[in-house]
């Protein structure tokens, strides 16, 4: 009797002994496949944004590349009862891309220098300029009227050139002028009853 209970004892203690030893095994081995799966998401994580940087920054390249080749136009109407003068444009160009997919700018350059448009009229001339510009500021003033009634930058929206021309209509009388700017087909300023200004300079 006393074998047959030793016996069992053994056994039992051994069973358990297995089952601990399968235990321990599986949680190292589960414990292992866990740092296995984290090393490869970390990896194909780091995959993932680098081919993504690489992506933005061909598609901005391409971009640039396409401005290089194109021309765009300023229209400026002056539909108001009032003679516009010393009207000026200027531009930051894009000169390249830098690492991060964006365009490394320029300083400003002067596109349209003292031009002056009478009421209800339109420059004679059209105005063209490199497609590369892709900051813009504005400035006018008004003969016996309000001082520099706009004056300033009004587009910074530097990675969106899917336009082709800028479009500027003065309006309104010499003390109460009123100007809106569309780029494309955004407008981009719509200021009325202007107060006075100090002329906006780079």
């Amino acid at each position: 009797m006393k074998k047959t209970i030793k016996k069992t004892k053994r056994a039992l203690i051994a069973a358990l002994a297995g089952v601990m030893m399968m235990s321990t095994a599986a949680a190292i081995s589960a414990s292992a496949d866990d740092s296995v799966l984290d090393y490869d998401s970390k990896y194909y994580e780091t995959i993932d944004e680098d081919a993504i940087a690489a992506a933005r920054y061909n598609a901005r390249k391409d971009q640039y590349w396409s401005l290089c080749g194109t021309r765009k136009s300023i229209n400026i109407t002056n539909n108001g009862l009032y003679h516009a003068k010393k009207i000026k444009l200027y531009g930051r160009r894009a000169l390249g891309v830098d690492k991060d997919g964006n365009f490394i700018l320029g300083g400003w350059e002067q596109i349209i220098d003292n031009e002056s448009v009478h009421g209800e009229s339109s420059l004679d001339n059209e105005i063209t300029f490199d497609g590369t510009f892709v900051n813009f500021a504005f400035s006018f003033d008004i003969t016996w009227g309000t001082d520099f009634p706009y004056s300033g930058v009004f587009w910074t929206d530097t990675h969106n050139t899917d336009w082709s021309t800028i479009d500027v209509e003065l309006r309104g009388l010499c003390r109460n002028a009123s100007i809106q700017i569309h780029v494309g087909n955004t407008r981009a300023v719509d200021k009325r009853n202007c107060d006075s200004h100090s002329e906006w300079k780079p």
